[in-house]
């Protein structure tokens, strides 16, 4: 006896894939808008490429102290000297990884990157970008937090922290060669990278050295310390020191002439000797005033003619935009330690 096999067979109707079909329109469209998500790793093509990024904090941190046991009892002996029990390890920074990925991993940018993730930034640099990192490492950030009174670990402070890291990240791709090409070519001698602070960071050759200085245009510089180190969605530098966004000056005539405005006058009572005296005040400001002005102008002048007599030994030079569009720098970075 064989037993009868019944077939059956579906009606593909427009019907039933409809779905279906909005299914994968709804996949197709929300892959074409992750704009915020984090890199696509299937896009990055792999590579074998690697750096190592140096670390100082392993013995400058653990300094546990040296005892020697003997009859008299234990006995401080100072830092220790093994070189096998506290290393320096350099860890590795793989090319096909995203600058998220690369910055928890070194020791030295463990406190910038506790930042980062305290203020929101990190998150950003998981996406396709590119970004252009200076990363702070850990003994520039102790030591401004220890000068400024733990201005940088207080929770109240999230708003400030962030401002200062957003102006170490610069938006785009700049490779070392990339950052002196642009610095060299312009009539300043120096390129202003934007930032996700809004303001510039500027960038310049150092003429004895031939390295590349970064400057917030007053007065606060570094060197660089890892110079480069190519990543699937940017770049990545170590700097020696911690470089802080412009502060706006403020005007001081405007300041001046607003307590000045101010002040009320100490007799009140409209007679003809109070409004005598009264003239004679506004008189002696408005003179005070015109002198002050005066001296303004005459410091202007004499800022100006020193700036103008000294533009070929600059130190830090003036900042530049700069918009050129190549891409076809291929020199490879380098790591240089301090």
């Amino acid at each position: 006896m064989h037993s009868k096999r019944v077939l059956y067979r579906t009606a593909f109707t427009s019907r039933a894939l409809a779905p279906a079909a909005i299914g994968i329109a709804a996949l197709v469209l929300g892959g074409c808008t992750q704009s915020r998500a984090r890199q696509d790793t299937y896009k990055v093509a792999n590579s074998t490429c690697s750096y190592m990024m140096p670390t100082v904090s392993g013995t400058r941190t653990y300094v546990p102290t040296q005892q020697s046991q003997n009859f008299a009892g234990a006995e401080p002996k100072g830092a220790p000297d093994s070189k096998i029990a506290y290393p320096n390890p350099e860890t590795p920074a793989f090319c096909d990884r995203p600058l998220s990925d690369t910055l928890p991993s070194s020791l030295e940018m463990a406190d910038y990157t506790h930042l980062l993730t305290a203020t929101g930034l990190l998150a950003i640099l998981q996406q396709d970008g590119p970004f252009t990192v200076f990363g702070i490492p850990n003994s520039a950030l102790e030591t401004y937090d220890a000068q400024t009174g733990n201005k940088l670990t207080s929770p109240d402070n999230t708003a400030v922290i962030k401002e200062i890291l957003s102006y170490t990240i610069v938006k785009g791709r700049w490779p070392l060669a990339k950052i002196k090409q642009a610095a060299l070519a312009s009539p300043t001698q120096s390129v202003g990278l934007p930032t996700l602070n809004g303001q510039l960071l500027s960038a310049w050759v150092d003429g004895p050295s031939g390295q590349v200085v970064i400057g917030n245009g007053q007065g606060m510089t570094s060197h660089l310390w890892v110079t480069g180190i190519p990543q699937s969605n940017g770049v990545l530098y170590f700097t020696q020191d911690l470089v802080l966004p412009p502060v706006a000056q403020q005007n001081a005539a405007t300041s001046t002439s607003a307590s000045a405005a101010s002040v009320t006058p100490a007799n009140p009572l409209p007679t003809a000797q109070a409004q005598a005296q009264a003239q004679a005040q506004a008189q002696a400001q408005a003179q005070a005033q015109a002198q002050a002005q005066a001296q303004a102008q005459a410091q202007a002048q004499a800022q100006a003619q020193a700036q103008a007599s000294t533009v070929a030994a600059r130190t830090q030079p003036a900042t530049a935009t700069y918009t050129s569009r190549k891409e076809n720098l291929a020199t490879p970075p380098v790591l240089q330690l301090p």
